[in-house]
């Protein structure tokens, strides 16, 4: 059910106003549940946004809406697009940035906040939120381990589905390496993070992004996992986000190399507090 509050008290005109937006926010999964009508606006309370527009562009705008979402939709296929960024200045001087997370799966759901820094030498610094560390318990960690050629290897036995997990890996790094996660009980349908050393990029599952590492660079990786989708990033000078197919209670993290050994500094992860319920 939906509710309508027409204070310009035209029958006709909010019949009109309620069936155009129930046809067109439809087609981009938006469920209308309210809608105020004004003599010269409309607010549109939606399942995920508020939509407000002015009453003589109404059409217009909300077709717009529409035919830019859609092409969004279009584009994104099996991924997700980093829509619509919005960023603040805290009090303490960091620009702070987060988006909304669209898919053909996914809408009304907004990534982590991001602090961004561009410092004298001129490449964009993109790390977590530092207070994103307040949600974290229940730490499990490993240190100073080796994983040899073309091995694979599950350096701890972790559950929930909402993780947070860093991993720092020392140079000399192999040509081609990185981790597995969320894949099932018998090792399938695993979202691969993987650095291509020869190419300078970084794939996740089908995403890729470039991404170069100095000589004698170590790697620091941070991962996020919350239900399906995952936030990467690396060395703070590159972040992606995916979506994956599924759910696991058990993120299977496996660390691999596929040609020299890779010596891993530490493995630490925990999971995380839900922010509205504390648990």
């Amino acid at each position: 059910y939906f509710i309508i509050i027409d204070h310009s008290n035209n029958l006709k005109s909010a019949s009109h106003i309620l069936s155009f937006s129930l046809i067109n926010l439809k087609k981009i999964n938006l469920q209308v549940q309210k809608i105020v009508i004004y003599h010269s606006l409309i607010k549109i309370y939606t399942s995920d946004i508020l939509l407000i527009t002015d009453k003589e562009k109404f059409e217009i705008n909300l077709e717009r809406l529409t035919a830019s979402f859609e092409k969004i939709y279009d584009n994104v296929q099996d991924g997700l697009v980093y829509f619509a960024p919005e960023s603040i200045l805290s009090k303490d001087g960091r620009r702070i940035m987060w988006a909304w997370l669209v898919s053909n799966k996914l809408s009304g759901v907004q990534s982590l906040p991001r602090e961004l820094e561009l410092p004298a030498d001129g490449i964009l610094r993109i790390k977590p939120l530092r207070e994103l560390k307040k949600l974290r318990y229940g730490q499990i960690s490993k240190f100073s381990f080796k994983i040899k050629g073309s091995e694979k290897y599950q350096p701890l036995d972790i559950t929930g589905d909402a993780i947070d997990l860093e991993i720092k890996f020392n140079s000399p790094l192999p040509n081609q390496f990185g981790v597995d996660i969320l894949g099932d009980s018998l090792g399938n349908n695993f979202v691969e993070i993987l650095i291509d050393e020869v190419k300078n990029i970084i794939h996740v599952g089908n995403v890729k992004a470039p991404f170069n590492l100095m000589n004698n660079e170590d790697l620091h990786l941070r991962v996020f996992i919350d239900k399906n989708i995952i936030e990467i990033f690396a060395n703070d000078k590159q972040a992606i986000v995916y979506e994956h197919e599924y759910i696991r209670n058990q993120p299977n993290i496996k660390i691999f190399s596929k040609d020299d050994d890779l010596f891993v500094e530490s493995i630490q992860t925990w999971k995380m507090k839900n922010i509205y319920s504390n648990k």
